[in-house]
């Protein structure tokens, strides 16, 4: 006899397409902007990157072309440049440079991720719970904004979206078809940025531990290609990056501080960026869903990912206190796991009367409505279009053979950007105080001779960490000339030193 059909949901279909057109039309909005509402350093790094490479694929000869290539080339290698390069193509596409593009490609695949989400939470807990739990990943403010951020983490979420997935999956069907799928798209996701690796490790645990006799699983030929090729991308990318390319060798200095474990700021540090990303009540309502998962296997997976979570803090502390978006990937995992949590609720509404469905449904619209206004006024807040316009006046007070040392905002990127000066930039003292936790010592005059031997400017736009650092003051204006007092601008004449 043949087996009949589930019917398709026509409502949800709609309910989706829905949820996700409103949670394109709040990112498009301020597109055009300068990217310096988010992160503006990590952006700008991969803007330089992008934009020679786009004039590397041009062929195009002229100096400027030249500059951005070289531009490009001086940028440490950190992770595989997928999104700067797809930004390349997308800009010989269009057959210009517009940073609108690169901000396209990151919400594409944050939207291609909600898509992935709301397709693993409807099998897991139904349609509805799970179009609660897309809601929230599309409209939650911190979300709104860095989905639209010039960096690797979107596509990192989506990847880590597409292995949850295949995961549920293998789980279910135990065929290779999914094995495959999951190592690969646990490797690539590794592959996009290693952080991947302890939510990718954490969820591998979590399955694995969900198995009545997983002492004897490792007997399974398909457990080890998958694990294969979880490890593989990211193993070729290490061997070329630290041996034959080079450029990651110094990527993992000044990193790993487990002196920092003993410090109780630093836990406040790192709840204070957690709660930027995602605020107590939704992770308390995750935690909650988490347990209210009927699968053990799916309640395994997502436990094993928060595991992964906390490694990641312990592993990389600086970054964890500092970096606000290493805590991205929870947006996803809170969003699939408070599925479960409503899928509770709308069961006890199911025996309610359909006034109070209604108040309930239009509670949650009010919700993430409010979710999207906040964002909306985020990106309203502020217009960094002037910006441009300064960084391309202070770029002109310089030769493209001058060598400067800049004390400038973002580590000097906006001024490389849009000035198309390529400077070396003066350490603020935050870094400073990086040093010295790495045990390095920093002696003003040392640190001074050592950052300028051979320059022939210093250059300061930033005030704010011009007065942090009051013996740089003193010692620029005791020894050099002045050349420049322009409104934001400070520059000092190096040559007398430098002959």
């Amino acid at each position: 006899m043949q087996a009949v059909k589930p019917k398709k949901k026509p409502l949800f279909v709609l309910l989706t397409i829905v949820v996700v057109l409103l949670g394109t039309l709040i990112r498009i909005y301020d597109l055009s902007d300068a990217p310096l509402d988010f992160h503006p350093t990590r952006q700008l790094h991969s803007a330089l990157m992008s934009r020679g490479m786009y004039y590397q694929l041009t062929g195009e000869t002229s100096a400027q072309a030249q500059r951005a290539i070289e531009q490009w080339k001086l940028e440490g290698l950190i992770e595989p440049p997928i999104m700067e390069w797809l930004t390349a193509f997308g800009y010989r596409l269009v057959g210009e440079v517009d940073l609108r593009i690169p901000r396209l490609i990151a919400m594409t695949f944050w939207l291609l991720s909600a898509i992935l989400l709301v397709i693993g939470a409807k099998e897991e807990q139904g349609w509805k719970a799970a179009l609660i739990g897309v809601a929230f990943f599309l409209f939650y403010p911190y979300g709104v904004i860095a989905s639209r951020s010039f960096q690797p983490e979107t596509l990192l979420v989506f990847f880590l979206a597409f292995f949850l997935l295949a995961l549920l999956q293998w789980d279910k069907r135990r065929n290779w078809r999914w094995a495959v799928a999951a190592g690969l798209l646990g490797g690539v996701a590794i592959f996009v940025k290693t952080v991947a690796a302890f939510f990718v490790a954490g969820m591998w645990l979590g399955w694995l531990l969900s198995d009545k006799n997983w002492k004897t699983v490792f007997k399974d030929a398909k457990i080890w290609v998958a694990f294969l090729l979880t490890i593989l991308p990211y193993g070729i990318y290490l061997v070329y990056g630290v041996w034959i390319d080079k450029g990651l060798a110094g990527q993992f200095s000044l990193r790993f501080f487990p002196s920092m474990w003993t410090d109780v700021a630093f836990y406040l540090r790192w709840l204070s960026n957690l709660r930027r990303v995602v605020s107590v009540e939704w992770l308390v309502a995750a935690l909650v869903g988490i347990f209210l998962m009927e699968k053990k296997s799916t309640r395994n997976i997502l436990l094993g990912a928060g595991v992964g979570y906390i490694l990641l803090g312990f592993a990389l502390p600086h970054h964890i206190s500092t970096h606000d978006y290493y805590h991205l990937p929870l947006l996803l995992l809170v969003a699939f796991a408070v599925t479960a949590l409503f899928q509770k609720l709308i069961r006890w509404l199911g025996e309610k009367k359909t006034g109070v469905q209604v108040a309930t449904g239009i509670a949650f619209c009010m919700l993430f409505g409010i979710y999207a206004m906040d964002a909306r006024s985020t990106l309203n807040k502020q217009d960094y279009r002037q910006e441009v316009a300064y960084w391309e006046r202070v770029g002109t007070m310089f030769s493209p053979q001058d060598k400067v040392v800049a004390l400038s905002q973002d580590y000097s990127y906006r001024l490389a950007y849009w000035g198309w000066v390529s400077s070396r930039n003066w350490p603020n003292m935050d870094d400073i105080a990086l040093r010295q936790q790495a045990g390095l010592d920093v002696d003003i005059a040392d640190y001074f001779e050592d950052y300028t031997s051979g320059y022939d400017y210093f250059l300061v736009t930033d005030f704010e960490e011009f007065t942090r650092q009051p013996e740089l003051e003193e010692w620029l204006r005791a020894n050099y000339p002045l050349l420049s007092t322009e409104e934001g601008v400070l520059v000092f004449d190096l040559t007398p030193a430098n002959p």
